[in-house]
């Protein structure tokens, strides 16, 4: 699943819009995924006002080929198997329940592409979808959902995740992750937690040890700094080594929540619209 801006570009000239291209690639809108979970707020944010061309950019991006999602997804195997199932485009994936009858009928019979698909189109669907009574003195950041992140598959239960990444630092020359689908922990204090080799590979700045207690013992654990991107948003955190990566209360705390039995909506104050808060919407 690498990034690649050619992706968004090459998208944006089958439309004739290349000369967004810049504009796009330099906000981070760089894969497949990106042109998925496009929306309007996105194109808020990127200064892209033209109503035909807003307009045209979300119909061509709901209208992605499914083989572009399935490569992008290393699942391109199955591109026939899709189509034959009248999956043509990503607008017709959302719009189908991934149950385990029509995974048999589309011949995917690895479990481990099995779950990949269930999760990744369960989070396709739910960011189009949410209340309709959310306040609008809040504005969206990011949306979580349930599932099991790729290295929890074997477990029974499903958790609250978010997509994310980690950087060095702020700015476009810092050193960063690929997309996290990051476990939600919430009773613990710790920021974030992700493995010893991502925090070697992004050279995150060592902070200091603390003693950290488990059931069993009490252990030194580091302690370094690094940055969080949720959405639009980033925000130093301190990180800390583990086998899951997870965001903690601290980084739940700076936002508001909307969750139900599909989706968690993390929001935040919007200065420029009603300072009454939402009933649904509660700070954690």
């Amino acid at each position: 699943m690498a990034v690649s801006g050619n992706v968004v570009t090459t998208f944006l000239e089958k439309i004739n819009l290349e000369k967004y291209s810049g504009r796009l690639v330099g906000q981070g809108y760089q894969t497949v995924l990106d042109l998925c979970l496009l929306n309007e707020e996105d194109l808020n944010s990127i200064s892209i006002t033209d109503k035909e061309d807003r307009e045209k950019i979300l119909q061509a991006a709901s209208e992605l080929d499914i083989a572009e999602w399935l490569n992008y997804m290393e699942l391109g195997a199955y591109t026939s198997e899709f189509k034959r199932e009248g999956i043509h485009t990503v607008k017709d994936l959302r719009a189908h329940e991934i149950s385990d009858d029509l995974l048999d009928e589309l011949e995917v019979m690895i479990p481990g592409h099995r779950k990949r698909i269930k999760t990744a189109v369960s989070f396709l669907q739910s960011s189009i979808s949410g209340p309709d009574d959310v306040s609008q003195s809040v504005s969206e950041v990011v949306i979580g959902y349930w599932g099991r992140p790729p290295d929890m598959e074997g477990n029974n239960y499903d958790f609250l995740c978010v997509p994310g990444f980690l950087k060095s630092s702020t700015g476009e020359d810092a050193q960063s992750s690929g997309l996290i689908q990051f476990i939600v922990d919430s009773g613990s204090e710790v920021g974030v937690t992700v493995t010893s080799q991502l925090i070697k590979d992004l050279q995150l700045e060592y902070l200091h040890n603390i003693e950290s207690r488990g059931v069993h013992a009490t252990r030194d654990r580091p302690v370094y700094r690094g940055v969080l991107k949720l959405g639009s948003e980033e925000f130093e955190v301190e990180v800390m080594p583990d086998r899951f990566c997870t965001v903690g209360a601290v980084v739940m705390r700076k936002f508001k929540h909307f969750i139900n039995g599909r989706l968690h909506r993390w929001l935040k104050d919007d200065p420029q619209a009603s300072d009454n808060p939402p009933s649904q919407v509660e700070d954690c």
